[in-house]
């Protein structure tokens, strides 16, 4: 990277990609590998729901590929190229949402011709391995409650939501699979690397 690109960065984005190259040192220093693959809005958890992009996620250390963890991370819409480019019109942006969903539907990239959306050659890019073990990590905090109701109550949710206890419980077997993975030395070094994420 040349030192005029480095001074049109914002400090925080320097520091925010010292910190992606330490973390990722430190994922390969363990072994980690990873799969990360397109999942159709319409064959997602989130069928249904609010446009998201979803992914799903393998998990796995080099020297034991038998122990995988599998898990869906979803990304806002606002991850797709040019999602957040100006339109002009209300026909403009009719169009737009037309691309953002045949995009979330296929894996590619959406463009307009003569008023058509159009698939292109161009892959959605997939999140790095970074930010899905960030979200991974994130969530690993739910041990850290004595329960469901003391962790609903922290985080803001109903604790007679079934939805809520359902998102808790994902929480809780996503960490111990990423635990039996990882080990709980690679965990705790990890929660510190991502402070400040």
């Amino acid at each position: 990277m040349s030192t005029e690109t480095l001074s049109m960065q914002k400090p925080w984005q320097i520091e925010h990609k010292a910190k992606v190259k330490q973390i990722e040192a430190y994922l390969n220093s363990i072994g980690l590998q990873h799969n990360i693959v397109f999942i159709p809005q319409s064959r997602s958890r989130n069928a249904g729901k609010e446009p998201c992009i979803n992914w799903s996620v393998c998990l796995w250390k080099s020297n034991n590929d038998k122990n995988k963890m599998l898990t869906d991370y979803q990304q806002g819409v606002g991850h797709l190229p040019k999602w957040n480019s100006p339109v002009k019109n209300e026909y403009d942006t009719k169009l737009k949402y037309s691309c953002m969903l045949r995009a979330i539907e296929t894996g590619k990239v959406h463009r307009i011709v003569n008023d058509t959306p159009v698939p292109t050659n161009t892959k959605l890019t997939p999140p790095s391995v970074v930010d899905v073990i960030y979200s991974l990590i994130m969530d690993s905090d739910v041990l850290d409650y004595a329960g469901f109701e003391l962790w609903a109550n922290n985080l803001g949710f109903d604790t007679d939501s079934r939805k809520a206890e359902t998102i808790y419980n994902i929480c809780i077997n996503n960490t111990l699979k990423l635990k039996s993975i990882l080990g709980q030395e690679a965990l705790d070094k990890l929660k510190d690397l991502y402070q400040d994420y």
